[in-house]
Protein backbone atom coordinates (compact mmCIF):
# COMPACT_ATOMS: atom_id res chain seq x y z
CA UNK A 1 0.00 0.00 0.00
CA UNK A 2 2.86 2.40 0.70
CA UNK A 3 4.14 1.93 -2.80
CA UNK A 4 0.75 2.66 -4.28
CA UNK A 5 0.39 5.73 -2.08
CA UNK A 6 3.87 6.93 -3.08
CA UNK A 7 3.05 6.38 -6.75
CA UNK A 8 -0.20 8.31 -6.37
CA UNK A 9 1.58 11.20 -4.64
CA UNK A 10 4.30 11.14 -7.30
CA UNK A 11 1.65 11.14 -10.06
CA UNK A 12 -0.15 14.02 -8.39
CA UNK A 13 3.05 16.03 -8.12
CA UNK A 14 3.90 15.20 -11.74
CA UNK A 15 0.42 16.28 -12.85
CA UNK A 16 0.80 19.53 -10.88
CA UNK A 17 4.18 20.19 -12.48
CA UNK A 18 2.70 19.46 -15.92
CA UNK A 19 -0.20 21.87 -15.28
CA UNK A 20 2.24 24.51 -14.01
CA UNK A 21 4.48 24.00 -17.09
CA UNK A 22 1.43 24.22 -19.35
CA UNK A 23 0.36 27.49 -17.73
CA UNK A 24 3.90 28.84 -18.00
CA UNK A 25 4.04 27.80 -21.65
CA UNK A 26 0.66 29.44 -22.26
CA UNK A 27 1.85 32.67 -20.60
CA UNK A 28 5.04 32.51 -22.64
CA UNK A 29 3.08 31.95 -25.86
CA UNK A 30 0.78 34.89 -25.07
CA UNK A 31 3.79 37.05 -24.32
CA UNK A 32 5.40 36.00 -27.60
CA UNK A 33 2.10 36.75 -29.38
CA UNK A 34 2.01 40.26 -27.86
CA UNK A 35 5.62 40.84 -28.88
CA UNK A 36 4.93 39.65 -32.43
CA UNK A 37 1.87 41.96 -32.62
CA UNK A 38 3.96 44.88 -31.30
CA UNK A 39 6.67 44.17 -33.90
CA UNK A 40 4.02 43.98 -36.64
CA UNK A 41 2.54 47.31 -35.48
CA UNK A 42 6.03 48.82 -35.50
CA UNK A 43 6.60 47.65 -39.09
CA UNK A 44 3.22 49.08 -40.18
CA UNK A 45 4.05 52.37 -38.49
CA UNK A 46 7.42 52.47 -40.25
CA UNK A 47 5.77 51.73 -43.62
CA UNK A 48 3.22 54.52 -43.09
CA UNK A 49 6.03 56.91 -42.20
CA UNK A 50 7.93 55.94 -45.36
CA UNK A 51 4.75 56.45 -47.42
CA UNK A 52 4.30 59.91 -45.86
CA UNK A 53 7.90 60.77 -46.69
CA UNK A 54 7.34 59.58 -50.28
CA UNK A 55 4.13 61.65 -50.43
CA UNK A 56 5.99 64.71 -49.08
CA UNK A 57 8.75 64.21 -51.68
CA UNK A 58 6.15 63.77 -54.41
CA UNK A 59 4.37 66.98 -53.38
CA UNK A 60 7.66 68.91 -53.12
CA UNK A 61 8.66 67.87 -56.66
CA UNK A 62 5.27 68.59 -58.26
CA UNK A 63 5.77 70.88 -61.26
CA UNK A 64 4.70 74.49 -60.87
CA UNK A 65 3.25 75.83 -64.12
CA UNK A 66 2.24 79.36 -65.01
CA UNK A 67 -0.05 79.71 -68.03
CA UNK A 68 -0.71 82.88 -70.02
CA UNK A 69 -2.45 83.57 -73.29
CA UNK A 70 -5.25 85.26 -75.18
CA UNK A 71 -8.04 84.48 -77.64
CA UNK A 72 -7.31 85.11 -81.33
CA UNK A 73 -10.29 85.20 -83.68
CA UNK A 74 -8.03 85.16 -86.71
CA UNK A 75 -8.11 86.87 -90.06
CA UNK A 76 -8.92 85.86 -93.58
CA UNK A 77 -9.85 82.21 -93.93
CA UNK A 78 -9.30 81.64 -90.19
CA UNK A 79 -11.95 84.18 -89.15
CA UNK A 80 -14.37 81.48 -87.94
CA UNK A 81 -11.68 79.49 -86.16
CA UNK A 82 -11.05 81.22 -82.82
CA UNK A 83 -8.03 79.91 -80.99
CA UNK A 84 -6.48 80.38 -77.62
CA UNK A 85 -2.79 81.07 -78.07
CA UNK A 86 -1.12 79.95 -74.83
CA UNK A 87 2.29 79.67 -73.26
CA UNK A 88 3.08 77.43 -70.30
CA UNK A 89 6.15 78.24 -68.19
CA UNK A 90 7.80 75.67 -65.90
CA UNK A 91 8.46 77.68 -62.72
CA UNK A 92 9.79 74.94 -60.43
CA UNK A 93 9.59 71.32 -59.42
CA UNK A 94 11.05 68.19 -60.98
CA UNK A 95 12.70 68.08 -64.38
CA UNK A 96 10.16 66.43 -66.68
CA UNK A 97 10.69 63.77 -69.32
CA UNK A 98 7.34 64.53 -70.92
CA UNK A 99 4.37 66.86 -70.56
CA UNK A 100 1.01 66.27 -72.22
CA UNK A 101 -1.80 68.84 -72.15
CA UNK A 102 -5.59 68.43 -72.42
CA UNK A 103 -8.16 71.23 -72.44
CA UNK A 104 -11.83 71.25 -71.50
CA UNK A 105 -14.59 73.76 -71.01
CA UNK A 106 -17.51 75.26 -72.87
CA UNK A 107 -16.82 75.60 -76.60
CA UNK A 108 -13.41 73.80 -76.42
CA UNK A 109 -12.78 71.63 -79.49
CA UNK A 110 -9.26 70.42 -78.63
CA UNK A 111 -5.60 71.38 -78.45
CA UNK A 112 -2.87 71.70 -81.08
CA UNK A 113 0.79 72.67 -81.56
CA UNK A 114 0.85 74.26 -85.03
CA UNK A 115 1.03 78.01 -85.49
CA UNK A 116 -1.71 80.21 -86.95
CA UNK A 117 0.00 80.35 -90.37
CA UNK A 118 -0.10 76.57 -90.77
CA UNK A 119 -2.98 74.18 -91.12
CA UNK A 120 -3.78 72.54 -87.84
CA UNK A 121 -5.79 69.68 -86.47
CA UNK A 122 -6.99 69.86 -82.90
CA UNK A 123 -6.84 66.66 -80.87
CA UNK A 124 -7.93 65.78 -77.33
CA UNK A 125 -4.33 66.09 -76.09
CA UNK A 126 -0.87 67.00 -77.37
CA UNK A 127 2.64 66.18 -76.24
CA UNK A 128 4.61 69.32 -75.30
CA UNK A 129 7.87 67.43 -74.76
CA UNK A 130 10.43 67.64 -71.97
CA UNK A 131 10.46 70.65 -69.64
CA UNK A 132 12.75 71.88 -66.88
CA UNK A 133 12.68 74.86 -64.56
CA UNK A 134 12.64 78.04 -66.66
CA UNK A 135 11.50 76.53 -69.95
CA UNK A 136 8.40 77.59 -71.88
CA UNK A 137 6.24 75.84 -74.46
CA UNK A 138 3.52 77.29 -76.69
CA UNK A 139 0.35 75.51 -77.74
CA UNK A 140 -3.15 76.36 -78.83
CA UNK A 141 -6.73 75.58 -77.86
CA UNK A 142 -9.34 75.43 -80.62
CA UNK A 143 -12.81 76.80 -79.85
CA UNK A 144 -16.22 76.73 -81.51
CA UNK A 145 -16.70 79.63 -83.94
CA UNK A 146 -19.26 81.41 -81.72
CA UNK A 147 -17.23 81.40 -78.48
CA UNK A 148 -17.90 84.34 -76.16
CA UNK A 149 -15.14 86.02 -74.17
CA UNK A 150 -13.84 85.74 -71.61
CA UNK A 151 -13.76 82.00 -72.10
CA UNK A 152 -12.88 79.81 -69.10
CA UNK A 153 -10.56 76.99 -70.09
CA UNK A 154 -9.49 74.13 -67.87
CA UNK A 155 -6.07 72.61 -68.61
CA UNK A 156 -4.59 69.34 -67.32
CA UNK A 157 -0.85 68.83 -67.72
CA UNK A 158 0.13 65.17 -67.30
CA UNK A 159 3.81 65.04 -66.35
CA UNK A 160 6.40 62.27 -66.09
CA UNK A 161 9.52 62.90 -64.01
CA UNK A 162 12.81 62.73 -65.96
CA UNK A 163 15.01 60.86 -63.46
CA UNK A 164 12.44 59.12 -61.32
CA UNK A 165 9.04 57.55 -61.19
CA UNK A 166 7.03 60.66 -60.30
CA UNK A 167 3.82 61.33 -62.24
CA UNK A 168 1.59 64.33 -61.76
CA UNK A 169 -1.63 65.75 -63.16
CA UNK A 170 -1.31 69.52 -62.75
CA UNK A 171 -4.59 71.43 -63.15
CA UNK A 172 -4.76 75.05 -64.24
CA UNK A 173 -7.71 77.27 -65.20
CA UNK A 174 -7.26 80.29 -67.43
CA UNK A 175 -9.73 82.90 -68.62
CA UNK A 176 -8.98 83.93 -72.19
CA UNK A 177 -9.96 87.29 -73.70
CA UNK A 178 -9.09 88.97 -76.96
CA UNK A 179 -6.19 91.39 -77.05
CA UNK A 180 -7.25 95.03 -77.37
CA UNK A 181 -6.86 96.45 -80.87
CA UNK A 182 -3.56 98.21 -81.50
CA UNK A 183 -3.53 101.97 -80.98
CA UNK A 184 -3.91 103.89 -84.26
CA UNK A 185 -0.74 105.21 -85.79
CA UNK A 186 -1.04 108.69 -87.18
CA UNK A 187 0.57 109.48 -90.46
CA UNK A 188 2.57 112.65 -90.68
CA UNK A 189 3.62 113.01 -87.05
CA UNK A 190 1.74 114.21 -84.01
CA UNK A 191 -2.04 114.33 -84.16
CA UNK A 192 -3.50 117.81 -84.59
CA UNK A 193 -0.20 119.48 -85.51
CA UNK A 194 0.09 120.85 -89.09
Amino acid sequence: MGIALGAAVFSGVAAGVAVWQGQAASRSAKSAERQAKAAEDQVLLMLRQMEREDDDRHIALQPDFQVSGHLDRGEGRHINEPRGLLTVSHKGGAALESVTVRASGADVRGVYLETRSEEFTSTPEVELGAMTDGTEQSFGVAFDYNVMTPVRTELVFTCQERNGSGRWDVHRVISLSELPPPAPRWLGGTRGVR
